[in-house]
């Protein structure tokens, strides 16, 4: 794991300069990390949430879409890292109903009891979810080499809508987990490109990090997990990780058939498995 000081060391201008010329709209904000004293106050939101997530008790990260990090089974069962700030006001209640209620049940049933205190435990305990305020690709991206760095495992969260399309699919299939997911990224190529803003989804990015860094996929007819291999490194960079997406062209908006492609390669080491004719 690194240090603050290993960490910062990676954010070369080469670096910098990715982030900001791929990611143009954060250097609009008012606080713009187009200035360097904010890019270094952005560098400081990462590590804070790659030394939280690192230590995740769960071992686990949640992926998905950003729906899931407003929904009450996998915000109470998972948890959120938080490191910065809860991202959205639905998370934040979720959270702080979550606490009255451990709060309630440790009054009635602890400490003698199975029961966890709450001042050490509850959802922003875990840090499984993603939900940071202020998000920008640069804190993405913290949480997959955190998580990668503590040789976690990842599993992809699904919506109520791709819960649906996902029953739908196994129960007219043959029992084969792999095919059974081959078929569902094949109907359902918008959780790795946007069809309406002509971009690739942030899945796909962290798909693409894990390619990068030596996970492989797991399929069985319950999830998809992303599990270490033993060449997987121990300190992944992000050096390595914006040069993996720059070499598949990510950012370029003309691009969506590679990029469908390169997640297609590493979830069934066939580019074309999900490609649509």
């Amino acid at each position: 794991m690194y240090t603050e000081a290993q960490f910062r060391q990676q954010f070369t201008n080469v670096v910098k300069y990715f982030y900001r010329s791929q990611n143009a709209w954060v250097g609009k904000w008012e606080v713009s990390w187009l200035d360097n004293d904010n890019m270094e106050a952005y560098i400081g939101y990462a590590w804070r949430l790659y030394e939280a997530t690192s230590r995740n008790r769960f071992k686990l990260t949640v992926l998905g879409s950003t729906e899931i990090r407003k929904d009450k089974y996998y915000v109470r069962n998972f948890g959120v890292t938080g490191a910065t700030g809860i991202q959205d006001k639905e998370t934040r209640a979720i959270l702080h109903q979550a606490k009255r209620d451990l709060r309630e049940q440790y009054r009635r049933e602890g400490p003698r009891s199975e029961v966890e205190n709450p001042r050490y435990s509850g959802p922003t305990k875990a840090n499984s979810i993603l939900s940071e305020k202020g998000w920008t690709p640069l804190l993405n991206d913290a949480l997959i080499i955190g998580a990668i760095t503590g040789s976690q495992g990842f599993v992809l969260g699904l919506t109520e809508s791709e819960a649906s399309s996902w029953e739908k699919i196994k129960a007219a299939g043959n029992g084969d987990p792999k095919e059974t997911w081959r078929q569902f990224f094949h109907h359902n190529q918008q959780m790795i490109y946007d069809p309406k803003f002509g971009i690739p989804r942030v899945f796909a990015r962290e798909l693409m990090g894990l390619a990068t860094f030596g996970y492989r996929p797991e399929f069985t007819m319950h999830q998809l997990g992303f599990y270490p291999t033993p060449g997987t490194p121990a300190d992944p960079t992000f050096k390595a990780y914006v040069e993996a997406l720059n070499s598949k062209e990510f950012h370029h908006k003309t691009n969506r058939q590679q990029i469908v492609e390169a997640v297609s390669e590493f979830l069934f080491g066939d580019a074309g498995a999900i490609v649509r004719k």
